[in-house]
């Protein structure tokens, strides 16, 4: 009972989009045949979000990873609702939504490929749901004392979410600058994985549900971005459950306060803001459940 995990793939930094189409292919076959597949892949991936900005470009992908996994399981991130270029914003009618439902659409058509949004599917007898999950105000609010407003004025100082998400003003999510409402979006995404994880082997986010273990050097308040409250969630699962994230660009492996296993595998950009430079140490991770509950730390020994 196994499967692999990565996250914020960011393809697109990996692989210029300019490069035409069978450039693409290769390329990307070669950064995940040459970097990234563990020597004995597993049946299944599981991708914890921010695949890539060009829809075309992530369905190569896709397509690539095909050639080595029976299923890939997926959420998406906050980068998959980025509207990076005047070409995106014409095609999909400055609509971040409307951009990730064309993802979905893509991935419907491709044979094996599962999106998760509020709901489960059974692969190999392991139960995976989950959601893209959104981050809240929490970590902000206890650890720094900040209010509620005062949060929303350091998103828009500090997020790219607040400048190429998009909404029209009619979107059910959208706040009165034409962009994503986080809040009102993190509470809606809580009730969609409420809904959807009950008695699950493995949830799949993009974004932490605890902030407990957030390491020293991020100890600062724009973190809140990073992580909501989700112990209520947590505290469903049985404790050989595994909660697979993403956002974060350093690689987590611990168990939460609910004894949850959390795991955290992401590739992240070519260079800097990683805690890794050896793209080896980036490759994706085989998560076996049942070696889980002898010994977590021996387990991933290698990455913490």
């Amino acid at each position: 009972m196994q499967f692999d995990l990565t996250s914020d793939i960011h393809i697109d930094f990996w692989v210029d989009p300019r490069n035409g189409t069978k450039k693409q292919y290769n390329m990307i076959s070669q950064l995940i045949e040459g970097s990234l597949l563990p020597q004995t892949p597993s049946n299944t991936l599981v991708i914890a979000g921010d695949i890539g900005h060009y829809n075309w470009q992530n369905k190569i992908l896709f397509e690539v990873l095909l050639q080595h996994y029976n299923d890939i399981v997926w959420v998406f991130g906050n980068h998959d609702l980025y509207m990076v270029s005047n070409k995106v914003c014409k095609k999909f009618n400055n609509n971040s939504f409307d951009r990730l439902n064309d993802m979905v659409s893509i991935s419907d058509n491709l044979d094996g490929v599962h999106y998760l949004n509020g709901d489960s599917i059974v692969l190999d007898g392991i139960k995976f749901g989950g959601a893209g999950g959104w981050y809240d105000y929490s970590y902000a609010k206890t650890v720094w004392g900040y209010s509620k407003d005062k949060v929303i004025d350091l998103w828009y100082t500090y997020l790219n979410d607040a400048n190429l998400i998009k909404l029209p003003y009619d979107t059910e999510f959208v706040n009165n600058r034409g962009t994503i409402d986080f809040i009102k979006f993190c509470e809606h995404q809580k009730e969609l994985l409420n809904n959807s994880i009950a008695g699950c082997d493995v949830v799949v986010t993009h974004v932490a549900p605890t902030w407990t273990h957030i390491p020293s050097k991020y100890n600062m308040p724009s973190s809140t971005f990073y992580a909501f409250d989700g112990n209520d969630l947590l505290s469903m699962l049985s404790d050989k459950a595994v909660w697979a994230f993403g956002h974060t660009h350093d690689p987590y492996f611990y168990n939460s306060q609910h004894g949850v296993h959390m795991a955290c595998n992401p590739l992240g950009y070519p260079e800097g803001h990683n805690i890794y430079s050896d793209l080896s140490k980036r490759s994706f991770k085989t998560i076996d459940l049942i070696e889980l509950n002898t010994s977590y730390d021996e387990v991933f020994k290698d990455v913490l």
